[in-house]
This record gives structure tokens, sequence and C-alpha cells, in this order.
């Protein structure tokens, strides 16, 4: 980094973004990955042959390259020659890449972009990418051996601005000790003010614990100033622009995050939800079949395509979808409640099979959201209201996200909607 990069700000997020963009102008699969291939924790490395391409003779040259690789298209073909120039600053920007990875590689050298140029401790440094990489699967356990990490890199190195930010993300999706992100990202703000990081897990906590969503805005825009290559804040202020009415925005948001990282399951993941709320249930149900390509046991996607088909009316679908996550969350073997609804939808079709689940909901805990939405689906407005409002004195997660929730949309002009409406953005109205 210091000997390629010393007097340019570079960041993961900009090398990962531009090794997708040089995969699709070589039209390189990124699951074959014929041309550039992902080597885990180390870098890229590029695989085709590379010969020296002699000025006088380039058809030949051309020929031979179009030859040994069949699936290049004809109009690539075509279009050869004015890509050479961008083939010669991928070879280059790759012998970047494998020089950084080098610097990872070796203990002995903490240096590497996006957190070892903030501490000297290879130890908190290893801890961090780790933690960081847990983090992202969004996986129970994966989330609770990250945090553990990140505990161990600022002990490690309490000056490590960025394992701080990455602690703060940790703990903002913790039930218990979200509190603890605050002051995490406070403590990473005061070793370092220019990260925009820190910002996106206080907006986190605004937005989804706190529920205050024009300052939750504010402290996203922050982050995506400070830091416009950290791919989780467009993430998660698309969300936000979601939850406050503003869906197309909220779609424009989270496509700069895919574009800045077009392998992250969780952004893959909410594009299927942005794609729901903003009614695009085709494109949402596409997204989603992406998605668990990329990893088939990724819960959330599945509780996503549930309600894409509820909401299109692909009730077979949507119950299959449901016996799918009853399955992954009960390791297999069928729950009680899972032989009722199936019993439910056999007798009473969907309808049976909702209103058995605002049964199965309501004990012994009440889930008051989620059985407001059976509710709205079974047309009992009245008593969807009622629980709504239960959910919103009991602090249900899921309430931040009531005004995006197509489910809801016919309640807009309640009188008691409205008002729930100024509950979550006082200056609305």
């Amino acid at each position: 980094m210091e000997e390629v990069w010393s007097d340019t700000f570079v960041e993961e997020g900009n090398l990962n973004r531009h090794i997708s963009t040089l995969r699709k102008i070589l039209g390189d699969d990124p699951h074959e990955q014929k041309f550039i291939k992902t080597i885990p924790k180390h870098g890229y490395r590029f695989t085709a042959d590379v010969r020296e391409v002699v000025e006088s003779n380039r058809t030949l040259a051309a020929k031979n390259i179009f030859q040994s690789n069949p699936s290049l298209s004809q109009t690539a073909y075509e279009n050869f020659w004015s890509v050479t120039r961008i083939g010669i600053a991928a070879l280059a920007l790759i012998s970047c890449v494998l020089l950084a990875a080098w610097a990872v590689s070796s203990r002995s050298q903490a240096k590497r972009q996006s957190g070892s140029d903030q501490t000297s401790s290879a130890e908190a440094y290893q801890d961090y990418v780790e933690g960081r990489a847990l983090w992202q699967t969004r996986n129970a356990q994966d989330l609770h051996e990250a945090t553990l990490l990140l505990e161990q890199a600022v002990k490690r190195d309490p000056d490590f601005a960025l394992a701080h930010a990455a602690l703060a993300d940790a703990y903002a999706f913790d039930l218990v000790d979200w509190k603890k992100a605050e002051r995490e990202a406070n403590e990473a703000f005061r070793l370092d003010p220019g990260l925009g990081e820190p910002h996106a897990a206080i907006a986190f906590v605004r937005m989804f614990w706190e529920w205050k969503l024009p300052e939750a805005e504010q402290e996203f825009k922050q982050a995506v100033s400070l830091s416009p290559n950290y791919a989780t804040a467009h993430q998660w202020f698309a969300v936000n622009l979601a939850a406050t009415g503003h869906k197309d925005a909220a779609l424009a948001e989270m496509r700069k995050a895919l574009d800045l990282e077009p392998n992250s399951l969780s952004i893959n993941g909410d594009m299927c939800q942005t794609l729901y709320f903003a009614h695009r249930y085709d494109e949402a149900i596409a997204q989603c079949g992406k998605t668990l390509e990329m990893n088939p046991k990724f819960l959330n996607v599945y509780l996503y395509l549930y309600e894409i088909y509820n909401a299109k009316g692909m009730t077979d679908e949507a119950v299959s979808t449901y016996s799918k996550i009853e399955e992954m969350e009960n390791d297999a073997v069928p729950s009680d409640p899972e032989n009722k609804l199936r019993e439910a939808y056999k007798t009473g079709g969907i309808r049976g099979f909702w209103r058995m689940q605002t049964e199965i909901l309501s004990r012994p805990t009440p889930r008051y959201y989620q059985m407001a939405q059976y509710n709205a689906r079974l047309g009992e407005r009245d008593e969807a209201q009622n629980l709504l409002e239960k959910a919103y004195e009991n602090h249900d997660f899921e309430v931040t996200l009531v005004l995006a929730d197509p489910v809801f949309e016919e309640f807009h002009q309640n009188p008691r909607f409205i008002h729930l409406r100024w509950l979550l953005l006082p200056a609305s109205e």
C-alpha cells in the first residue's frame, strides 16, 4: 500500500468495486473465475495466459485469445482493442492488489488500508479482520464470535479506531448490549474524527433501537459523506429512507451499496427487501433467488420471500417458504405449531393459515407487530390497528419499518395510523 498508493486514499471497497468492473469487462463470471481468481484472505490473482501484443500483428494476437476463450462474444472481439488499454490497467491494478496481499500475509508487517495503518499490533489487526468478516454474515453465532474478536482487538490496541467502530457495529446488533454501541462509536470518533463508520453505527441505534428516524438520517448523511466507499453506511441509509417513506431514494442508495460490495450477502438480501417495499415484487423474487445462490441457508431472504409471496397471492409458494423457515429454525424437526399450520392451510386455505398464525403468535409472549400483519391481510383493520399500537407500546423491533411495509399501505389515511406516523416522525406533519 505504501509503495503503490502512498499519496492516494484507498479502501477495500475500492478494490472490490474495481475487480467487479474488470470481471464485467472481461466477461468473467464471479463464480467461475476464469480470469481473476479470488484468493481468500490474500487478494486476487490474474490466471489467464498473458502474452505480448505486437502492434503490427493485432489480428493474429486477438484471434489467438478468442480461440482460447470461446465464451467471449463477437461484440467483445470487435471492441477488443478499445478494451486493451483497460486490460493493461487491470494488470497494473491486480499487481497492486498482490503487493497489498503480500503485506497482509506477513505478520511482521501489519500495514494494510482500512485498519492496519491505525495499529502497530498485527494481532489486533488480525482480530479486526476476522471479526469484520464474521459480522458480515449476519449469522447469530458468527455475530457472537465477531463481538468477542473485536473486543479482543480493542484490548490489544485501545487506540485502534476502526476496531472500536467495528465493535460498535457488533454491539448495535446485540439485543442486550446495543447501548454499548454508542460508547464504542464515540471512542472511535475521539481517536479519528474523520471516520464515517461510527456515524453509521450511531445511526443504526437511532433508527432501530431508539426510533429517532430523523436523527438517524442526519448521522447516515455524515457517514456517507466522510466514508463514501463504506458500503454498509449506504445499505443502512437505504433502510432508513424506506422507513421514512422515500422508497425510490432507498433503492438508489441500496444500489450504491451493492455497487461497492456486489458480493455482500447482507446487502444482496436487503436489496430484496427494498424491492419488496417498492412493490417491485417480481424483481424482488429474482433478487432473492440470486442471493440464495450465494448462500442457500440465508434465513433473512426466506423471510422476505414469504412476505413477497403473500403480497402477490402466491399462496402455495408462501406456505412452502414458511415451512422452509420453520425447518431451518427447528433443525428440520416439524414443530407442533407447524403441524397446526399445515392442517389449517389444508382445511381453510390461506385465510385459515393466516388466522392460525395470529393464534400461535399470541402466546406465550405476544408478537404484536406480526399479529397486526396477519389481521391486516385478513381485512380486520380495527384489530390490526389495535395490535400496531400495542406493538409500539411494547417497542417491537419491526415497528420502525411500519411506514414502508406494503401490508399497511391501506391504513395510511386512518387517523390512528397517522398518529402512529407522527410518533415515529414528529416533524412529518
